[in-house]
């Protein structure tokens, strides 16, 4: 945890939160929802011998303030307590007390800590626009580097020498429309037991024209990864070869073929005046891949799923 840098994750949880709750929507459209929040953040590491205090003291215009300690200790660098409470900040200042609690409950000490905080560097934007079905999502993100100085940190009156001090400002915006009914659709692969010669932990995930495949060879310590495109009904291409370490190593050649193994199945259910409706259509998929030692083929059963919501007025 030396680098400290994250996104409001307030604002994701009500964008998720809000997306969630259109699928019980009212009968009219409701006001779009609306979230602006500033957040500066902090995150110093203290040491005292074989001793170290993590601690991050946080600032939000919609969620309050918070401050954090971890005690830790020893060769292997064992969790010794923690804790939490609140921060006090001003414009350019920031001060907190915590008090630690050991995993029996026991005290585990009083930790304070205090410091001065200036922006540093340019600002940077984070923009993102997306649809959830018929919901339309944009958030925006604004970052500055803090600037921390003049950090005091101290474990019961014990002053403690700082290690490390990071932070940010962040300003963001949220925006979600809320329809007065959810309208959405999705699609995806899933599949069956493979059938695989000279392969192990075989798994596909995505659509049929953005499949993942991964496999690990089962003669060598190689895995090969990648997305290959069946719309066509077939592919040829080039899959990563990774050692254990996830280093690439190299490049496997492969072909797929994708053959139909039965017929489609429809599925619909009409609930007052929405609907939700399934498509399930089974293939066969083959795939054969060149290996550093011998090659791999893997027959699968898989299916491309799809699925389409459309909520009642009426909530239903």
């Amino acid at each position: 945890m030396r680098r400290i840098r994250g996104a409001l994750g307030a604002l994701g949880a009500v964008a998720a939160l809000s997306a969630g709750l259109t699928v019980t929507a009212p009968a009219a459209a409701g006001e779009p929802t609306r979230v602006d929040d500033e957040v500066t953040f902090a995150y110093l590491e203290a040491a005292d011998g074989d001793r170290g205090l993590d601690i991050s003291l946080a600032r939000s215009a919609t969620a309050g303030t918070e401050a954090r300690a971890r005690l830790w200790g020893g060769p292997e660098g064992e969790h010794l307590a923690q804790g939490s409470g609140t921060s006090e900040w001003t414009g350019s200042t920031f001060r907190a007390t915590v008090e630690l609690v050991v995993d029996d409950g026991a005290p585990g000490g009083t930790v304070t800590v205090a410091g001065t905080y200036t922006l540093a560097g340019d600002p940077q934007q984070d923009v993102q626009k997306f649809n959830d079905g018929n919901v339309r999502v944009h958030m925006e993100h604004t970052t500055t580097a803090l600037a921390i100085d003049d950090v005091t940190v101290a474990l019961d009156g014990v002053p403690w020498e700082l290690q490390f001090a990071d932070g940010y400002h962040e300003l963001g915006e949220l925006f979600v429309t809320n329809p007065a009914t959810y309208v959405g659709h999705e699609e995806f692969v899933a599949f069956g037991e493979p059938k695989a010669e000279n392969a192990t932990d075989f798994f596909v995930e995505g659509t049929l024209d953005d499949l993942g495949v991964t496999f690990a060879y089962a003669d060598a310590p190689i895995h090969a990864a990648g997305a290959i495109d069946l719309t066509g009904g077939s592919w040829t291409g080039t899959l990563r070869m990774m050692d254990e370490s996830g280093e690439t190593v190299g490049e496997a050649t492969g072909t797929a073929t994708l053959t139909p193994n039965g017929r489609p199945t429809r599925l619909v259910d009409d609930t007052h005046g929405g609907f939700e409706r399934w498509t399930v259509t089974p293939y066969l998929l083959t795939l054969t891949v060149e290996g550093p030692i011998a090659p791999v083929r893997v027959t699968v059963e898989v299916a491309d799923v799809r699925y389409a919501l459309h909520t009642s007025p009426l909530g239903g």
